[in-house]
């Protein structure tokens, strides 16, 4: 599908100011100067007083997913002269080894990491039997699974 015309606005706040010479955009703010390289035959950048302008004529839908991406970057690049920008990450564990030790009828649950998890009030985890008809490991059996069951 051909789209005949498409223009994204980027606004400029005050102190930023952009130029662009045809194939490099430069933007200038009280945090910096950034510069990036930027050249399409069929899309192009127009600066302005308070706002950058990106534009394309007979976008396919590549050209169409690029002008997107080149409004993101220029988003970028004036909001990070303009504000700076500062990275906060929070570590997360996505993945954990859970590890389970039984004690006569009661089991402990502790992530491989060493972070233990006490079992919920009034229930207790039963060992599968060994004439249980389950051949699969102790060391692979999940929770609520494979014979495991929660009283």
């Amino acid at each position: 599908m051909l789209i005949e015309e498409l223009t994204h606005t980027v606004p400029l706040p005050e102190g930023v100011s952009a130029s662009y010479d045809g194939a490099t955009f430069a933007v200038e703010g009280p945090r910096g100067k950034l510069e990036r390289d930027f050249s399409h035959p069929q899309l192009g950048i127009r600066p302005g007083d308070d706002a950058v302008v990106v534009s394309g004529k007979k976008l396919h839908k590549r050209q169409k997913a690029l002008l997107g991406t080149w409004r993101a970057h220029l988003s970028n690049m004036v909001n990070g002269v303009a504000f700076g920008f500062r990275c906060e990450r929070r570590n997360e564990c996505a993945r954990a080894a859970l590890v389970v030790r039984f004690g006569g009828d009661v089991a402990a649950l502790a992530f491989q990491f060493g972070h233990g998890i006490p079992p919920a009030s009034g229930q207790r985890l039963k060992r599968p039997s060994a004439r249980s008809n389950d051949r699969r490991s102790a060391s692979v059996a999940r929770l609520g699974t494979d014979g495991w069951s929660m009283e």
